[in-house]
């Protein structure tokens, strides 16, 4: 029962006695013929080095669990929600005292905001039409009446519709300010 595990676990590169421990543990959790004593015996270790092992490994119970729970099936709903979201739908169901919970909690399980796209393009480049260039985007602007042919452009040669702006833009009443 014990001897196979005697010297392979060596082999394996893990401390033997451990191994041997970790067997003993299970018969006695299995309830078997023999006692923890026998077993200890049989497997050549000592009865004071299994009862450290079993002091060293301390029993785990996660308190936090109902809350983990909690806290997953809200980021899992709304996968936008960061911690301040999350812990206000908490307080929303009846949790109490939980904000620093929440803060310790989330990134042990490794939950994060899902990112969402910051910009989503909605001009279609890929039409039929003609794409003219675009002939000011090296300009420097020096003055208020400057085009992109580098004269100005005058009421007669078709820049009927520039009028309003540009008179507004001078400012004063009604328009601008004869000049």
């Amino acid at each position: 029962m014990i001897a196979p595990h005697r010297g392979k676990a060596e082999a394996a590169g893990i401390d033997w006695k451990s191994a041997v421990y970790r067997k003993v543990q299970e018969e006695v959790k299995a309830n078997r013929r023999l006692t923890s004593e026998r077993m200890v015996e049989l497997g050549r270790v000592s009865r004071p080095g299994f009862d450290r092992f079993l002091a060293d490994r301390p029993v785990v119970t996660d308190n936090d669990m109902d809350l983990r729970i909690a806290i997953q099936r809200i980021a899992l709903k709304w996968p936008s929600y960061g911690r301040p979201r999350i812990t206000a739908e908490l307080r929303r169901q009846d949790w109490a005292g939980i904000p620093k919970r929440v803060y310790r909690l989330m990134p042990e399980d490794n939950l994060a905001v899902c990112a969402q796209a910051q910009f989503v393009v909605t001009t279609d480049s890929n039409h039929g039409p003609k794409i003219y260039p675009n002939l000011a985007r090296d300009m420097v602007v020096t003055g208020v009446d400057q085009s992109v042919g580098g004269r100005p452009q005058s009421v007669s040669e078709g820049a009927h519709h520039l009028i309003p702006c540009l008179t507004a833009s001078r400012g004063g009443p009604g328009g601008g300010t004869p000049s």
